[in-house]
């Protein structure tokens, strides 16, 4: 299932539980991060910036991956999630979705991908594509999971300004 609405992008299923899951589970948490890619229009990308790493006992199953702020020449071809085999801890950025580089092992769906406790993690891999010129955003990524009957949400502010190439914005980075 892939469902746009007022800049958020869900991929996968949504949660059945009642109640508002809690952002207060085992998910580490992550330093704020903003990339700034000059892609022309066109280019699909795998960003690969976030690993998503459990702490405690129990394991937890990826329910759902949701790209958070996505302008409207930010499309989200999927995502895919590298486990804890691949030779990277993290690859900031990919040509191409699904990436296929041999040094991040399988890859696997990211809806019902469980993560065992520890510090290698899933890393997400989020498949985009540029089809607008001008300035494109993204503003983070929300994961939400289980652990046993609980259901929780980790965000991450892991934003992306892409500046087509030409493009003249002060929300651009010129370095």
């Amino acid at each position: 299932m892939l469902a746009v609405a007022a800049g958020l992008v869900l991929i996968g299923s949504g949660c059945s539980s009642s109640q508002e899951p809690s952002e207060h589970g085992p998910a580490a948490t992550a330093n704020p991060i903003t990339y700034y890619p000059t892609f022309p229009t066109g280019t699909t990308f795998t960003d690969g910036v976030e690993v998503f790493v459990i702490h405690g006992q129990r394991p937890a199953t990826i329910r759902t991956v949701q790209v958070l702020g996505a302008s409207a020449g930010m499309k989200v071809l999927g995502v895919r999630v590298a486990g804890p085999d691949r030779q990277y801890g993290a690859i900031e950025i990919l040509h191409r979705f699904p990436p296929a580089d041999p040094r991040l092992g399988p890859l696997f769906p990211a809806d019902g991908y469980i993560v065992h406790p520890g510090p290698l993690g899933a890393e997400l891999l989020i498949g985009m594509k540029i089809t607008e010129p001008g300035v494109q955003r993204r503003t983070g990524i929300r994961v939400t999971y289980t652990v046993g009957s609980t259901t929780y949400q980790k965000t991450y502010r892991a934003a992306i300004v892409n500046c087509s190439p030409g493009t003249r914005n002060p929300g651009c980075n010129s370095s």
